[in-house]
């Protein structure tokens, strides 16, 4: 297994305690990323209505119906 699968299970797990905002997770996302700023490239609505963030660090976030962000892979 390579260390970039169990970071992203790691990161995930943890993503559920940021503040469901974009500064949350713009904040949240820097910190990952060594300092580096990540920012929100694109948001879109999917068919069941929840805003897709498409982020610089190559991910997409949303905010889920419990309130919390998860990652979609």
């Amino acid at each position: 297994m390579s260390s970039a699968f169990v970071r992203e299970n790691d990161d995930n797990g943890m993503l559920n305690q940021v503040t469901p905002t974009i500064n949350g997770l713009t904040h949240y996302l820097k910190q990952q990323n060594n300092g580096k700023q990540i920012f929100v490239k694109k948001i879109v609505k999917d068919k069941n209505g929840l805003e897709q963030y498409f982020m610089s660090d190559g991910f997409v976030y949303v905010i889920t119906s419990s309130n919390n962000w998860e990652m979609i892979l």
